[in-house]
């Protein structure tokens, strides 16, 4: 049976949808952190509100009220950053899922040459093995008229 002259560059694009699967399963890990990271911001605006609201309820100072409204500005912030940031990295996450839809598309391409190489190949040697019973029986029968 031929060696399937190809193999080398299947090994290679087998590589390189390993590599990209990780780059991509990292992208996702990054994008979840960001995500976690702004449900806590959320839950910490919120939670400042719901402060803010008791305190005008049970009574509190200027200082109180200018220092509240400072951290959520920050909480808000932080906030309008990471959302930035998550917009970048799924851009980035993006551009990952389709490097490894590339990677992939490619090596099944080599794959079903692969594939068709060895039915070809069993093909032709099941070809050669039907000749040869042939050969063999049509020598027994010509044997046996002889004798």
């Amino acid at each position: 049976m031929n060696k399937f002259k190809l193999q080398t560059a299947l090994k290679v694009r087998e590589r390189l949808e390993k590599l990209y699967q990780k780059s991509f399963a990292e992208q996702v890990q990054v994008t979840q952190r960001l995500t976690d990271q702004l449900g806590i911001l959320e839950e910490a605006f919120q939670e400042n509100n719901s402060t803010v609201n008791q305190a005008k309820r049970n009574g509190f100072t200027i200082a109180d009220l200018v220092r509240a409204n400072g951290f959520g500005q920050r909480l808000k912030y932080h906030e309008s950053v990471v959302q930035d940031q998550m917009i970048e990295q799924q851009e980035l996450m993006e551009r990952r899922r389709q490097e490894l839809v590339s990677a992939t598309q490619q090596k099944r391409v080599l794959e079903i040459l692969r594939e068709k190489h060895e039915l070809r190949e069993r093909e032709k040697l099941q070809r050669e093995e039907t000749f040869e019973l042939d050969e063999v029986s049509l020598n027994l029968r010509r044997y046996r008229q002889d004798s």
